[in-house]
């Protein structure tokens, strides 16, 4: 079930919209408005640059076992990449799905990752998966306060979390 949802930002609208197979632009643009801190906590090392192989590998969405949307200030298509959130279905467990968010930094604290989170915990819900999870720097206090109230675990100095959803 891909879907569109929008809800008022300061700014403009925010439009979520699914990414499309191979496509390269938003994941870019997104990538390219996170500071060096923010892409570190979002890869979970530093990141001056998207190497070409981790570009495929963000770009090879299915919508079944890989799901990926943008987030768009505007219309999307039309409106800045502002955000991408997407979940890759684990191997060892094909009913949970590792979960990931990125919203550039001057949209950070607006509802944008919240909105991400919703669109792909629906979905994930939908296709019958049970969890998600997140592995997250202890000093990412965004992704912290958004998956309250579940307590992650710390483990080799990364917290774990488990989004139950069902």
């Amino acid at each position: 079930m891909l879907h569109t949802t929008t809800a008022p930002a300061p700014a403009a609208p925010v439009r979520l919209r699914p990414l499309l197979p191979g496509e390269t632009g938003p994941v870019l643009e997104v990538f390219d408005g996170l500071s060096p801190r923010s892409r570190y906590l979002r890869f979970l090392a530093p990141m001056p640059r998207l190497p070409g192989p981790v570009l495929r590998v963000l770009t090879d969405v299915d919508h079944d076992r890989h799901v990926a949307y943008v987030a768009h200030a505007g219309a999307p298509g039309h409106g800045p990449a502002i955000g991408i959130g997407r979940y890759h279905v684990l191997p060892r467990d094909p009913a949970t799905a590792d979960l990931s968010l990125a919203v550039i930094d001057p949209h950070q604290r607006r509802g944008v990752g919240r909105m991400l989170l919703r669109a792909l915990t629906d979905t994930a819900r939908a296709r019958g998966l049970h969890a998600l999870e997140v592995t997250m720097s202890p000093q990412n206090h965004a992704i912290l306060r958004l998956i309250h109230p579940v307590r992650p675990r710390l483990s080799d100095g990364l917290y774990q979390a488990r989004i139950p959803l069902t």
